[in-house]
């Protein structure tokens, strides 16, 4: 297999507290992995590392094989353009048309207007919304429709490489489980590479083909998504299962 995603001995701290502590990770072309663990463990430390926009420490990113290390400002940028990214909060501006946001990245391609729109509307069909949201601005769009938007955009370019940072949070569990379907439908089927960082085991099983925890600045487990469940693990078993009682504390 070919990875398209690794990190080596990734370590990051802030001031003395330690947040990664030697991550070792691969992510194969065509996978979609999840990274769980509770709050403050460091997966948005992790994926903001994978993504540049931390530097590590010690250790090193590598995308297609090539060290993230001393990249000039142009192939950084060049690199960039490989991603799609669904934040936590949606982050969509305000001030944009929905079809302004979804096509926020070509926005100085030289793109005529009229093909940006189609191209918008396209997305929109492809997470399930009506070509007219286009013309919308986010605050008149529900929670669930701005997540959908948000999809839309980190799909608009068809990148190989996609990232969620936390994708249903603040969804109720029947758009938590739309939101998870158009994943799977906007990315697997298309043999995109996904990395996506999330508490809620429902969106982790249904999202993953592999499921890695943190746990203290560490991977602690790193398998299959169908045995997460019963991984054997006390400090997972605990996590997954939701329990009040066990070793994290």
């Amino acid at each position: 297999m070919t990875s398209v995603i690794e990190t080596c001995g990734l370590r990051k701290a802030f001031g003395p507290k330690v947040v990664l502590d030697g991550i070792d990770l691969s992510v194969n072309k065509g996978e979609s992995l999840v990274i769980i663990g509770g709050s403050g463990t460091g997966k948005s430390v992790l994926l903001k590392c994978i993504l540049g926009l931390l530097h590590p420490d010690a250790g090193e990113v590598r995308i297609n094989g090539e060290s993230s290390a001393g990249l000039s400002a142009h192939t950084r940028e060049a690199r960039m353009r490989q991603f799609g990214m669904l934040f936590q909060g949606g982050a969509l501006f305000d001030s944009l048309f929905v079809w302004e946001n979804i096509t926020f990245a070509l926005a100085r391609s030289g793109m005529k207007k009229s093909a940006r729109i189609a191209l918008a509307q396209e997305k929109l069909a492809a997470v399930g919304l009506k070509p007219e949201t286009a013309f919308l601005k986010p605050a008149e769009l529900s929670g669930g429709m701005q997540k959908r938007v948000s999809l839309a955009r980190a799909i608009c370019s068809n990148p190989p490489i996609v990232f969620f940072d936390e994708p249903t949070t603040g969804l109720d569990p029947i758009m938590a489980d739309v939101i998870n379907d158009l994943i799977v439908a906007c990315t697997r089927s298309q043999g995109k590479t996904t990395l996506t960082i999330t508490h809620d085991m429902h969106s982790a099983r249904k999202i993953g083909t592999r499921i890695a925890m943190i746990y203290q600045g560490r991977i602690i487990h790193d398998g299959p998504a169908e045995q997460i469940m019963e991984s054997g693990n006390p400090y997972v078993d605990q996590f997954v299962h939701g329990r009040a009682e066990g070793p994290i504390r």
